[in-house]
């Protein structure tokens, strides 16, 4: 679920979970 969202967002909640930050960076940019 977590690619599913828009870029804007997706950034947006990362700023709002900074401890999920370092496991979703990998993971979006592996989806890019």
């Amino acid at each position: 679920m977590i690619g599913t969202k828009p870029a804007p967002l997706h950034l947006s909640w990362h700023l709002s979970v900074p401890k999920d930050q370092m496991l979703l960076i990998p993971t979006f940019s592996s989806r890019i």
